[in-house]
């Protein structure tokens, strides 16, 4: 019987015992795997309307991811709509990166398996306060990196839609191991507006 090794480390070549097939690891240019996992896990935005004015700068949502995976977020549906008094003005929403603490108060939320053998998300914390804010002390926030927003129109309705390859190793955004992903306000919201909405990601 022959045996193929490495010829590099004393590792010999591994059949899996179900598809009997031999055992590889992919590898990008830059030398990173490639990861074949289906978008794994969903977070939902919870569907509700604002009923408070809320300040600009103010944290509504967030998720954290844990210490030992990176997240890659593959699809963000966000749906704002209006049902408040008209106005000559806009909603206003950043998803920001964030890191060094977790944000707290609020509703706490959980990951959702796509798959129910999957194994528990590796995501640390996720939460949201449609009526005040989060508190965000000691937390770094990076650049927004999408924003969008709705006509404060009655009946008015706005849906933004990414999506990333869900077999391929590309991504909308990563959150690498403590690093975070929250919903922030660029403009006051008022009572009237409402959003929904969900963020689909593996981990690897």
């Amino acid at each position: 019987m022959a045996k193929i090794r490495s010829g590099a480390t004393t590792d010999e070549l591994t059949v899996d015992p179900t598809s009997k097939a031999a055992r590889v690891t992919l590898y990008q240019p830059d030398g990173s795997p490639v990861s074949n996992v289906p978008t794994a896990y969903l977070l939902p935005i919870p569907a509700q309307r604002l009923t408070a004015a809320i300040a600009a700068g103010s944290k509504i949502w967030a998720m954290r991811n844990g210490v030992t995976k990176t997240m890659r977020i593959k699809r963000i549906h966000l749906q704002m709509s209006f049902d408040g008094t008209a106005a000559a003005t806009t909603s206003g929403y950043q998803f920001m990166r964030f890191s060094a603490a977790t944000p707290s108060g609020g509703t706490a939320l959980s990951a959702v398996k796509k798959k129910t053998t999957l194994p528990v998300s590796t995501m640390a914390d996720a939460r949201y306060n449609y009526a005040a804010a989060l508190t965000v002390t000691g937390i770094t926030f990076e650049t927004a990196c999408i924003e969008a927003g709705c006509a404060r129109q009655v009946s008015a309705t706005q849906v933004v839609q990414l999506f990333a390859d869900p077999e391929g190793p590309d991504s909308i955004i990563e959150l690498a191991p403590g690093e975070g992903l929250a919903l922030n306000l660029f403009v006051a919201a008022v009572i009237g507006d409402a959003i929904g909405g969900y963020i689909e990601w593996e981990e690897v």
